[in-house]
C-alpha cells in the first residue's frame, strides 16, 4: 500500500490523484509521449506533472537517457505502491463490485523470455479473451543478467511489468513467488541428421558440433558445467541470443541443440527437429511466476496468476516431477 507518511508533511496536500497517475503512467510507458496518451492528457501537461512531482518529492525520479526515462532509485521504491494503490481505489469506486474477471478492464504486462512467450502466450491469450474481454496483453522480454535478475526485478519495482516468469535462483523479500514446474534438458536435430538417433551415447554427444543459448558472450552454460564434473568438453560453434534461433539453426545445419524438455514439443512441431535423451544427468530449472508484494490481494491480479498457473500447466512447463527438484536443481 502506497504510505503517504513517507512524503514530508508540508507536501502531502499538493498531491492529487492526477500527479499519482502521470507517475504511474510514466513508470509504465517510460516515455512523456506514451504516458501522455495513456493517461489522455498533452505532452507539455504531463511534462507540468512531472516538474511539480519533482518539486513535492525533491528527487529527479526518472532521468532522459538514449533508452528513454530511466526511473531513479526513489521512482522504483514508489512505483509498485503507487500503482497498487490507483489500482485498489478504482476497484473501489467501480460499480461492479463483484469479483468477476468479465468485469476487469485493464491491460497486464507480462516480462519473460522467447522461451516462455512461445509456450504460453497462445494460451494464455485465448484464456483472458475467453474469461476477461475487457483485458489486454502485453508480452515484454526480460533477460537473467549473470545468473541474477536484476532487469526483471527493477521492471517489477518501477511498476513496467505486473508480472514476470523466469527461471529464478533466490528471490528478495519484496517480492511473492509461485512454483509453476521444471525442466531438464534434451537434444534435438534436424529430421534427416545422418548422425544423430534417439538414443546418443557420450562418444556421439560430444562428436556434434553444438548450438549455445546465451544472453551474454558467455564461453560455456549449464550444460557444460555439468560435463566439466566429468572431465568431459563438448565443442560449441555457435551462440545465439534467442531460443527461436537456436531452434531454427538446428533445423537448417547438422548442429545438434541442448535445450529445455519443455520446449521439445513445440521444437518438433514447429521446426521437425527430432530428440534424444542426454547420455548424462541433466540439470533441472525451476520456474516461477514472481510478482512485487503490493500486488499479492488485489483481485485482478490473483486472477491473473491463476490463468497462468492453468495455461502453465497446459504448455508442460511442469513436466518434470517435484522429487526430481532437491538433487538435480542447478
Amino acid at each position: 500500500m502506497f504510505n503517504i507518511s513517507n512524503m514530508h508533511s508540508t507536501n502531502i496536500n499538493a498531491i492529487d490523484l492526477n500527479l499519482l497517475k502521470v507517475f504511474a503512467a510514466l513508470a509504465s510507458e517510460r516515455s512523456v509521449t506514451k504516458a501522455a496518451k495513456s493517461v489522455g492528457l498533452s505532452q507539455p501537461a504531463v511534462s507540468h506533472a512531472l516538474r511539480r512531482l519533482r518539486d513535492l518529492l525533491d528527487d529527479e525520479l526518472f532521468i532522459r537517457t538514449v533508452d528513454g526515462m530511466q526511473p531513479t532509485e526513489r521512482c522504483r521504491e514508489l512505483a509498485p505502491a503507487v500503482h497498487a494503490s490507483l489500482t485498489m481505489l478504482q476497484d473501489a469506486l467501480s460499480v461492479n463490485i463483484d469479483d468477476d474477471p468479465a468485469n476487469l478492464r485493464t491491460a497486464f504486462r507480462l516480462g519473460m523470455n522467447d522461451l516462455f512467450s512461445t509456450l504460453i502466450a497462445p494460451g494464455l491469450s485465448a484464456s483472458v479473451a475467453a474469461q476477461a474481454p475487457h483485458v489486454s496483453l502485453r508480452f515484454l522480454h526480460t533477460l537473467e543478467i549473470n545468473k541474477s535478475l536484476s532487469d526483471a526485478y527493477a521492471d517489477l519495482d518501477a511498476g513496467a511489468i505486473d508480472l514476470t516468469i523466469i527461471q529464478d535462483f533466490d528471490t528478495p523479500s519484496r517480492f511473492d513467488r509461485e512454483l509453476l514446474g521444471a525442466s531438464d534438458f534434451v537434444c534435438v536435430a534436424r529430421a534427416g541428421h545422418p548422425a544423430f538417433h534417439p538414443s546418443l551415447s557420450m562418444g556421439e554427444f560430444t562428436s556434434f558440433g553444438h548450438i549455445m543459448f546465451t544472453t551474454l558472450d558467455s564461453e560455456f552454460g549449464r550444460i557444460d558445467e555439468a560435463l566439466s564434473k566429468m572431465g568431459i568438453r563438448r565443442r560449441i560453434e555457435l551462440r545465439v541470443p534467442h531460443y527461436s534461433a537456436a531452434l531454427s539453426a538446428a533445423a537448417q545445419t547438422d548442429l545438434v541443440y541442448t535445450m529445455p524438455r519443455i520446449l521439445a514439443s513445440h521444437a518438433k512441431q514447429a521446426f521437425g527437429l527430432q530428440m534424444s535423451e542426454l547420455p548424462f544427468e541433466a540439470p533441472v530449472r525451476k520456474i516461477f511466476q514472481v510478482w512485487h508484494k503490493t500486488r499479492t490481494k488485489e483481485f485482478g491480479h490473483k486472477w491473473l496468476r491463476s490463468v497462468v498457473a492453468d495455461v502453465a500447466g497446459q504448455a508442460g512447463i511442469a513436466s518434470v516431477q517435484q522429487s526430481e527438484l532437491h538433487e538435480r536443481v542447478i
